[in-house]
């Protein structure tokens, strides 16, 4: 892969184009078909065709339209959001547009760089009401691209093929949550038809009721419910996820809104059903609780009914007619919808093949998740400069013939444990140190490919030196290029000779061996996960780097 990377800011690659919104209350200027309109709620990381709602002719003339392939990036309430034009359309005032001048950087590589830096370019926004980032502050941020087109298609293939895997497995998903709704169609058909109909409100233990506090306010000691977390239909101790900016505003919130085993949340029209829930969760004022009334109504049997194409259409239904707006269900709207009456025997029949669907669809999600940590993984290595991975055995095997193989025998007993021992040593410098200077894309690129020989997906996240008080643990800091220890690299300006002073520790048997944590792709791993003698080639091309950024490289053909 072309090395000539560069680095840019937004607005000197692409033009920043604000959304707007035409007057609600001249209705003319809305239709229901015509210019797409393009809201937060439309933005879910894909091509963007179809809104909910579009503008007409005159609605266009108030408005900035954008260009096909326009790259779509939200700056107000949910900030990294992003999605890109398949057409030409119009956003509202949450949403920065960016055309790309194609002469330097292809739209697509744009959109998934943009994807890729997202998270930072959140931590940007001032939060101490709503998350919001300027349209300035935003063209501001800067990336790296490479100078050839050609370079940023294959990324972008790359990439594609990733994400198509991911999506298929999410298609595969689907199919399976509609054998559930079909199921429940065919188990209560008579029932939905034909048996007597109740208010939902007969069911409950308690009325639908709503947070009493706004989601800002929950503060990070009492974790909320993410919207995207309303993408899943169940809400589980995995997912969960601490939900605002700062510790409080006043008073917590009542336990009245901790979520409970088996509660239906509703936001906006979509559902979630709470399944082993430990951790306590709150639920804000944009967001409605479900109770059913146990052994009346089971979580499962009313989540499968509400989630009826000709039922969930009311939970997020037109402000009034002619409107084009939504708006959601409101808390007594919802009590007295009408609920058909299910024995308990049939209910307790569907809960039973309703568990073995929920099986198989955990089996999914576990799928998926690997499939979207791999997609995310390899948008890391690509959009840094680095290569696709290769698979771990070809690499080894490709290594092999390039290197001096290192033997270790079975009577070097103590010898051998040292070597090891000193290898992670030299590879916790590797890791933890960086240069200050404009070298350090070169070193970050280098320190790469000596990692991806045992781990395809290195993402350093700590190391530890082991010492007879315990361990000294130091975090590793991200930048928009790699991963460092901030204090270790103010400190030594050379890696050799911090990797000099830690020797001599280890000498005097003050520090006796390193750790390093990372993520893999089955989760956090560590250095004893490798090969030893693929950790000692590693460790004697890591001491050739270190000893080239401190200086010896004239002396590299000694090594």
């Amino acid at each position: 892969m072309d090395k000539r990377w560069n680095s840019y800011s937004l607005e000197e690659v692409a033009r920043l184009v604000s959304g707007r919104t035409p007057e609600r209350e001249q209705k003319e200027y809305y239709a229901s078909q015509g210019t797409p309109w393009v809201k937060i709620e439309n933005l879910n990381q894909g091509f963007i065709t179809h809104t909910a709602e579009y503008l007409s002719e005159k609605g266009r003339e108030k408005v900035n339209l954008v260009p096909e392939n326009s790259v779509l990036f939200s700056i107000v309430g949910t900030v990294g959001k992003v999605g890109i034009a398949a057409r030409e359309l119009a956003t509202n005032q949450q949403i920065v547009s960016l055309i790309f001048d194609e002469t330097r950087v292809l739209p697509l590589f744009g959109y998934y760089c943009l994807r890729y830096h997202a998270r930072e370019i959140c931590k940007l926004s001032n939060q101490t009401t709503m998350a919001l980032i300027s349209r300035k502050t935003l063209g501001q941020y800067r990336i790296m691209v490479p100078d050839r087109l050609e370079e940023q298609q294959e990324i972008v293939q790359k990439l594609q093929k990733f994400e198509e895997y991911a999506k298929k497995k999410e298609k595969t998903r689907e199919k399976i949550s509609r054998y559930d709704s079909v199921l429940f169609q065919k188990m209560f058909c008579d029932e939905i038809l034909y048996h007597e109909k109740l208010t939902v409100r007969e069911f409950l233990r308690e009325p639908v009721f709503g947070g009493s506090k706004r989601r800002e306010e929950l503060g990070a000691e009492q974790p909320g419910i993410d919207s995207g977390e309303f993408e899943k239909p169940y809400l589980t101790e995995r997912e969960g996820k601490k939900t605002g900016v700062q510790d409080s505003f006043g008073e917590k919130a009542p336990e009245a809104d901790q979520v409970q085993e088996g509660d239906i949340l509703l936001r906006n029209g979509k559902m979630i059903l709470v399944r082993d829930q430990k951790t306590p969760r709150y639920i804000d004022r944009s967001i409605l609780c479900i109770r059913t009334r146990e052994n009346q109504l089971l979580p499962e049997v009313l989540y499968a009914y509400l989630s009826l194409p000709g039922i969930r259409e009311k939970l997020y239904t037109h402000r009034k007619a002619g409107d084009t707006r939504k708006r959601p269900i409101r808390a007594g709207e919802l009590g007295k919808m009408k609920l058909p009456y299910f024995t308990w025997e049939k209910q307790k029949e569907y809960e039973t093949f309703h568990k073995k669907i929920r099986q198989i669809q955990h089996s999914l999600d576990q799928e998926i998740l690997c499939a979207w940590k791999t997609f995310s993984g390899i948008s890391r290595m690509l959009m840094n400069g680095y290569e696709e991975a290769e698979p771990l055995e070809e690499k080894i095997e490709a290594s092999d013939e390039k290197k001096t193989q290192v033997n270790i025998t079975e009577d070097a007993g103590k010898n051998g444990q040292e070597q090891i021992e000193t290898a992670h040593l030299i590879l916790a410098v590797l890791a933890g140190w960086c240069p200050r200077n404009e070298r350090a894309g070169e070193y970050y690129q280098r320190r790469q490919e000596i990692f991806r020989r045992a781990q395809p997906y290195f993402q350093p996240a700590a190391l530890s030196f082991v010492t007879r008080k315990g361990q000294q643990d130091y975090l590793l800091e991200r930048d928009f290029l790699a991963y460092h220890s901030e204090k270790l690299s103010q400190e030594w300006d050379s890696p050799l000779e911090l990797l000099r002073k830690i020797l001599k520790q280890a000498e005097m048997e003050e520090i006796t061996d390193a750790h390093l944590a990372f993520h893999g792709e089955t989760g956090i791993c560590t250095e004893s996960d490798w090969e030893m003698e693929v950790v000692l080639t590693m460790a004697k091309d890591a001491w050739k780097l270190l000893a080239e950024f401190s200086g010896y490289h004239r002396c590299a053909f000694l090594l």
